[in-house]
């Protein structure tokens, strides 16, 4: 999770390509994505 942000972090410093970056890489969703697969969840279940 930690290299998520991080590498989110230092490619998105980059001036325009940055940008362009932040469009496609989300480390907040791949994140939750990791944390719901260690606890067996799904998007479903954060509605309850």
């Amino acid at each position: 999770m930690l290299l998520n942000i991080g590498f989110d972090t230092a490619a998105g410093s980059v001036p325009l390509v940055g940008h362009l970056f932040d469009v496609y890489f989300k480390s907040n969703r791949r994140n939750l994505e990791l944390v719901l697969d260690h606890f067996g969840l799904d998007h479903a279940d954060l509605d309850r």
